[in-house]
């Protein structure tokens, strides 16, 4: 990966989707689905998938032009509303090692039941609390296997993990799928506030 490239994928939110004819993979049509006429193809897509913007070229210079012509045809955000930042998971485990911090991992499935975790999660009201953390976010299918090893059953859920541990389905300090309300999730936040090192017998 060129340089340039690197520091642009810092400013957007990088999706790579590989298309193939194998059995059970996600999003067989997508390519199709958004236009795709042949490899390698690049877009802009907004929060709920739609097309916005197609780079007219390959250079960075010319996905700089497109990122800026997406982001004017971005609905502006709404006041107040607070968004976090928000990491991969790999890079949040690195983070969270080094900052000796626990990785909030918020664990995207059902619209509805996601809905209603990140609204109360993201709120105002809990944006100290982020401080504690390093977030990071993944979105799985309902049968999806790392569900099973995360201990997941359905729906959204939140994990506490420390990044101590080589195996993600080994550091899951604690689960949290009930009702979303503040105080129950401000609940769940306090006991790993302290980082990873409260973990320790």
């Amino acid at each position: 990966m060129q340089p340039d490239f690197k520091e642009f994928g810092k400013k957007v939110i990088l999706f790579l989707h590989v298309t193939s004819r194998a059995a059970g993979e996600p999003y067989p049509d997508l390519l199709k689905e958004k236009g795709g006429r042949g490899f390698p193809t690049f877009k802009f897509l907004d929060a709920k998938g739609n097309v916005i913007v197609e780079p007219k070229g390959r250079s960075v210079a010319e996905w700089e032009a497109a990122a800026k012509e997406a982001a004017a045809k971005m609905p502006p955000p709404k006041p107040g509303k607070y968004k976090p930042k928000i990491l991969s998971l790999s890079d949040a485990l690195k983070d969270a090692k080094k900052d000796e911090k626990v990785v909030l991992l918020v664990v995207t499935g059902e619209e509805k039941d996601t809905e209603e975790l990140t609204k109360n999660l993201y709120s105002d009201k809990l944006k100290k609390n982020h401080e504690a953390f390093i977030i990071a976010e993944l979105a799985f299918k309902k049968d999806d296997e790392m569900l099973k090893k995360l201990g997941v059953k359905s729906g959204a859920a939140l994990l506490a993990i420390d990044p101590r541990k080589d195996k993600t389905e080994e550091s899951v300090l604690e689960t949290f799928s009930g009702k979303p309300t503040h105080s129950s999730l401000l609940d769940f936040l306090k006991k790993w506030d302290k980082g990873p090192e409260k973990t320790k017998k």
